[in-house]
């Protein structure tokens, strides 16, 4: 069984098609919510952002590579 996102007309280049069997439960900490931060996103799908600080790194393994993982606290760029 398949879902289909009904995605705004900017978010075209987004896949908005995936199957069910790739869903998984989310676990919530409510420590880890953050405030909620208004984006302009371009129609090319670009964000400008300036890092602030990286306060996790970590890498995760998968079946043939590893991905590093980063948290990063950032901030709305002005430029």
């Amino acid at each position: 069984m398949v879902y289909k996102l009904d995605l705004p007309l900017y978010l075209d280049k987004i896949h908005d098609v995936f199957h069910i069997s790739l869903l998984k439960k989310a676990e919530v900490d409510p420590s880890q919510f953050l405030l909620q931060v208004i984006l302009e996103i371009n129609k090319d799908l670009i964000i400008k952002v300036k890092s602030v600080k990286i306060l996790d790194r970590s890498e995760k393994e998968l079946r043939k590579k590893k991905i590093l993982m980063l948290k990063v606290l950032w901030r709305n760029s002005q430029i």
